[in-house]
């Protein structure tokens, strides 16, 4: 079989074998998913995990890919399946452009994605050539990757306005390889392979539509830390303030812009203290509508003009209901970070309740992409306490655990135990830590296992 370019090849003899153990007989489905790096637009938000990997000696590289493929094969009753012993595929890779353009020095690597650990990892399997071609064989289906690693360095953007103001929340393609976000600061910060020139944007949908702006960076010798500024060309007005809420509810709620013909700009989350910041569309001028949306269905609304210039827009509300949404702060070391819990869609969050074993389980989950689980991001947030009780607010001892996993993103995972408040109005549910020590792992952000302090409201409805 074939998927754009890329070639998959099943031995004429191959046999199927649930979870590799047991036999299998029936029809098998086969399923492909090829990411070309050449294509910048799509690369980074669609692959697994970030490029960042280990070798088998257990060194740390940053990879340059030359194309990445997920084969799956599933049974009759959706059952995985993976080769039998001994036999193997063989994958075709085409030269793309990136490599023709920036040869590798040694031969390029396969290299299979680990989804527990969020990382590439080397594989032992050869790679042979020709003008066009690069072929391996594999003898199990997961995510693989032909790279080859370069040592690494740590690259710094400070991306501001045409003002000079520092834009923070804004994500930064480099490459279409990697793409981190800005800080409070406006700065991202991401390992790249060092020896090589690479180009640095910022996209039209991360600023409102206005036009793209890049620049090329490097090369950068491994192990150093450079740091550039990009300058945007242009953006589109952007949109403040803070929401208070003067009920006993929450001041975390969803955010977004209408404009006419039913047309609505993407959501944000007002976070901790009800400040909030959002694009108007660049390419309309006029009357628009503010909104705020809470959990319990209470919708704030204030009509503004779209001019060319900044503008703030503050609400006051009253609302008994807890948050739509939910916003993280992360404090520790030299870091302040915020993270936006939000269905993309801008519906208000569901939790699930599960007992187990004397314990509950809060579940808050859901995804952003098609439902494709080679091509979409899944977020998990989960409270874990025991003794619960339906009369009891406060919980000592809760576990708390934030991830997020899948593609698209690199790996999150933000792990704590203390104090958990819960408040409940009918069927809507509002989860708040103060304070509570974490451990975090960032791989956007380069942060691997560091000591953390993480504030929290997560609203969301009973299912």
């Amino acid at each position: 079989s074939s998927t754009g370019y890329m070639k998959i090849e099943l031995p004429a003899d191959a046999n199927a074998y649930v979870n590799g153990t047991t036999p299998y007989t029936g029809q098998v489905k086969a399923a492909a998913v090829y990411l070309n790096p050449d294509e910048t637009s799509t690369f980074s938000n669609a692959m697994p995990g970030d490029l960042s990997a280990t070798r088998t000696d257990g060194s740390g590289v940053e990879l340059i890919s030359g194309g990445m493929v997920a084969v799956e094969l599933t049974g009759e009753n959706g059952e995985k399946l993976q080769l039998a012993g001994g036999k193997k595929a063989k994958l075709t890779f085409p030269k793309t452009n990136k490599i023709k353009q920036n040869p590798p020095t040694s031969m390029p690597l396969m290299w299979a994605f680990n989804e527990a650990k969020g990382i590439w990892e080397e594989e032992a399997v050869s790679v042979t050539e020709t003008a066009t071609e690069w072929v391996a064989e594999v003898t199990h289906f997961s995510w693989h990757n032909l790279d080859y690693p370069e040592s690494r360095c740590e690259l710094k953007v400070k991306v501001v306005d045409m003002n000079g103001t520092p834009m923070k929340n804004i994500q930064v393609d480099i490459d279409g390889e990697r793409a981190p976000y800005t800080n409070d600061e406006g700065v991202a910060t991401c390992r790249i392979p060092a020896n090589q020139k690479l180009y640095v944007r910022v996209k039209p949908k991360d600023i409102g539509g206005a036009a793209e702006t890049r620049m090329q960076v490097g090369p950068f010798s491994g192990g150093s830390k450079p740091e550039v500024t990009l300058q945007l060309k242009s953006r589109a007005p952007m949109i403040s303030g803070v929401v208070n809420n003067t009920g006993s509810g929450s001041k975390v709620c969803t955010i977004y812009i209408s404009y006419p013909m039913m047309q609505k700009t993407a959501s944000v989350v007002s976070d901790l203290n009800g400040a909030y910041q959002i694009f108007a569309p660049s390419s309309y001028r006029g009357k628009a509508t503010m909104n705020a949306l809470f959990a319990d269905g209470t919708l704030a609304q204030q009509e503004f003009e779209i001019t060319d210039a900044d503008q703030r827009i503050d609400f006051t509300v009253d609302s008994s209901s807890g948050a739509a949404a939910g916003s993280i702060k992360v404090t520790g070391s030299d870091l302040n970070i915020s993270y936006q819990v939000a269905d993309p869609s801008g519906a208000p969050l569901q939790v699930t309740k599960t007992v187990l074993s004397g314990r509950t389980n809060f579940r808050i989950n859901y995804s952003v992409g098609d439902g494709d689980p080679h091509t979409t991001t899944y977020y998990y947030v989960d409270f874990d306490i025991t003794n619960y009780s339906e009369s009891a607010s406060t919980f000592e001892n809760a576990s708390f655990s934030y991830n997020r996993s899948g593609h698209g993103a690199g790996y999150i995972t933000l792990d704590g135990t203390g104090t958990l408040t819960i408040e409940r109005s009918g069927t809507n549910y509002t989860f708040k830590m103060n304070n509570v020590p974490c451990k975090l792992m960032d791989v956007d952000r380069n942060i691997d296992n560091a000591n953390v302090n993480a504030t929290f409201e997560i609203g969301a409805t009973l299912k």
